[in-house]
């Protein structure tokens, strides 16, 4: 048995005086292997990665000790996560300021001074020009240091100026996955099948993970952890090319588990064996967990993840299930509109059929049948590259 350890890190106090906290499990590694990183529930619905990590702390207790180490944070936002309304989690966004949790990390660097925002950030240009003549081990070793030393300033300037809930636990989770050169966040959709989404420089290590669709992200920043992780080192890369530096050793990937408000053992039994597949092909554990269930991955670019919407409001009997090939024409569902059927008209013309406006498959598709004209109806993959892993 491999032993790990645990801590619990207050994130927040309720009016009542309760404290809110987040576990932290740690598995020491026992050579230089990469530093693994890996969160689940940030937003409270999507619960399915808390099993998935679950999985993986019984997968690696049962194996020998990995040769990176990995840090695994389940319920990684407590106060969305117990948000209730009924049986339904609202937890997507903060229902205080209505912004969603995932878009509240901090912009760690900077290009140059006229890009500063906030005195704490790492500005690419000096850290060049100070550090760019060194070979690339020790250039991204000062990088590392430099972005945790950046998040442990800003830290301690929340902690004088006062950070709302969001801001102040995205800093918390940003400080955890300093230093790694994994970073893996673990989310779900809303009636969804398993999708990623990947930075375009790590399409090819995206086949790894054992996920058929694939999201490949542009290099911008709009706020989510994967962003954070992965931004910095893409804008250093491209500023540094000149001096010789082109590699980018960090990679992190938003993780899609399926749909929200469930888990499922079993599934998540399989998601842990694609990660570890993952981390064992990227020298984080030595145990093999066998061979990956999908040899076909469907990719394409962010810009092409386009959203189809109600063209009129009612209720919508879908005829399509996440994860379905279409045609462009091929009905994915009908709309009743009761409220339209007036006396003397046809009876069907309470119903609309809608047509996909594209080839693609939808990856997420709005989980009730109760819809407003201009719902978004699903979300789906169009302009895709087919590929064998």
């Amino acid at each position: 048995m491999t032993a790990f350890e645990r801590e619990d890190i207050v994130v927040s106090q309720l009016v009542s005086g309760h404290r809110l906290t987040i576990p932290v499990f740690r598995f020491r590694g026992t050579g230089n292997g990469p530093r693994t990183y890996i969160q689940a529930n940030v937003h409270g619905a999507e619960l399915q990665g808390n099993a998935v990590i679950y999985a993986l702390i019984r997968g690696l207790s049962q194996s020998p000790a990995p040769i990176g180490d990995i840090v695994l944070v389940p319920h990684a936002n407590p106060y969305g996560g117990n948000q209730k309304m009924g049986d339904y989690t609202y937890g997507r966004f903060d229902p205080v300021s209505g912004n969603n949790w995932n878009r509240l990390y901090w912009p760690v660097t900077c290009r140059d001074e006229n890009d500063r925002r906030d005195k704490c950030q790492v500005n690419l240009a000096s850290f060049i020009a100070e550090h760019g003549h060194l070979a690339e081990q020790d250039f991204h070793a000062a990088f590392k240091r430099a972005l945790a030393e950046a998040i442990e300033a800003r830290k301690t300037k929340a902690a004088s100026e006062g950070l709302d809930y969001g801001r102040r636990l995205c800093l918390t989770l940003q400080g955890l996955a300093a230093g790694a050169d994994i970073v893996l966040d673990l989310h779900t959709g809303q009636n969804a099948t398993r999708y990623l989404y990947a930075p375009e420089y790590a399409a090819e290590s995206a086949r790894l993970l054992d996920i058929p669709f694939h999201l490949l992200i542009p290099d911008e920043f709009s706020g989510a952890m994967d962003e954070s992780c992965f931004a910095p080192w893409w804008h250093l890369q491209k500023a540094a090319a000149a001096r010789g530096h082109r590699n980018i050793p960090v990679e992190a990937f938003t993780l899609e588990m399926g749909g929200q408000e469930r888990i499922d053992l079993e599934e998540a039994e399989q998601d842990a064996r694609g990660i570890l597949n993952y981390l064992h092909h990227k020298g984080v554990v030595s145990t093999n967990p066998g061979p990956p269930r999908h040899r076909t991955f469907h990719s394409c670019l962010l810009k092409d993840f386009r959203q189809v919407y109600a063209p009129v409001a009612g209720l919508m009997d879908y005829a399509v299930q996440p994860g379905q090939f279409l045609k462009k024409g091929q009905p994915i569902g009908t709309i009743l509109s009761l409220a339209s059927l007036q006396p003397g008209a046809p009876v069907d013309s309470a119903l609309t059929t809608v047509p996909s406006p594209h080839d693609g498959v939808p990856l997420i598709i709005f989980s009730s049948s109760a819809v407003n004209r201009d719902t978004d109806l699903l979300t789906m993959m169009t302009n895709i590259t087919t590929f064998q892993g």
